[in-house]
């Protein structure tokens, strides 16, 4: 029987575990996501961290019309960035 506050963040550390734990498993199967630290470090990071921040600062500039690129409308009729 799990004890775990259901509010309280499973995480793993692929720097210390080779695979997930069944309690990991159960987390992610129940919550739908399961935060793994250090999977990608170094350079990688970096590269990653650098192209993603050219994906979103082109979504806020608004001036993409390609379909990955999602707006809302506020109600004061505002167009905003959402979601990439």
């Amino acid at each position: 029987m799990n004890t775990r506050p259901l509010n309280e963040k499973l995480e793993a550390d692929a720097s210390l575990q080779q695979v997930i734990t069944d309690e990991q498993a159960r987390f992610f199967l129940n919550n739908g996501y399961l935060v793994i630290r250090n999977v990608v470090r170094g350079e990688e990071l970096r590269l990653l961290q650098e192209q993603s921040l050219q994906i979103v600062e082109k979504g806020l500039e608004g001036q993409t019309d390609d379909r990955d690129y999602l707006y809302r409308t506020r109600a004061n009729g505002d167009k905003v960035y959402w979601r990439t």
